[in-house]
């Protein structure tokens, strides 16, 4: 998706002068910095420690809000917007019972392809995007004196990641109005997350609100429709 919208960005001559891309403390290369942490916290996820890091990030960087155009997916949006109240559409213990499911230790990288080709979640991703997967979202440890290829974000943190969405939102339920800056809301139209009524319900609320609906796509979009994610971030672009 992003190598995409830079591509286009470049030929509609559209200037940015700096892309940030954030691991949550939770996630990626980070999980494997805070490990410890992590574990000493019991793992406990907070999604308003995550916008509070986003801030920090800006001021680090020394932007205004009026030079920041944010691009999230799922909790990265939620985030940004210090917004989480699309979340009480679905019922969240069932997607935590499926993260604490979630196979964690491999033979191999070859190992846990194979694994995602199994999931019919996962069939639907691009190719690339699985072998990206695959290539960064494990780590290589010592189990039991044998070597093994475990999730840098491991089932029960994930876990953790999904209730903390509740550990935050009732902050912000029904307070969209709050909300200064114009939102972009992308719908997978055949994802179960969360419906056409929900959405609406929430943008109404925001002064500079829209909806972009994307038909034949799940919750998990970027990583099925990359060119059709991109586009709508350019055209986004192309406007301001």
């Amino acid at each position: 998706m992003l190598r995409h919208s830079v591509d286009s960005i470049v030929n509609e001559d559209i200037y940015i002068e700096k892309v940030v891309s954030i691991d949550f403390y939770s996630h990626g290369e980070s999980a494997v910095l805070n490990s410890d942490f992590i574990k000493a916290s019991n793992h406990k996820s907070n999604w308003i420690d995550n916008s509070r890091d986003i801030l920090s990030v800006i001021n680090q960087l020394g932007l205004k809000s009026g030079d920041v155009v944010g691009v999230g997916h799922s909790m990265g949006g939620c985030c940004f917007t210090v917004k989480t109240s699309l979340g009480k559409g679905f019922d969240v213990s069932k997607i935590v019972e499926i993260a604490l499911r979630r196979k964690n230790g491999f033979n191999s990288k070859e190992d846990f392809k194979q694994y995602l080709l199994s999931k019919p979640v996962y069939t639907a991703w691009r190719a690339e995007i699985i072998d990206t997967y695959v290539e960064y979202g494990l780590k290589n440890v010592i189990s039991d004196g044998k070597e093994i290829w475990k999730l840098k974000c491991d089932p029960t943190t994930e876990s953790k990641v999904i209730q903390g969405n509740f550990e935050s939102k009732y902050l912000y339920d029904d307070k969209s109005e709050l909300i200064g800056c114009p939102v972009i809301l992308v719908q997978a139209m055949d994802s179960h997350l969360t419906s056409k009524e929900l959405y609406e319900s929430f943008i109404s609320g925001i002064r500079n609100g829209k909806i972009v609906q994307i038909p034949d796509c799940s919750h998990t979009l970027p990583f099925e429709i990359p060119e059709k994610t991109g586009d709508v971030i350019i055209q986004v672009l192309s406007k301001l």
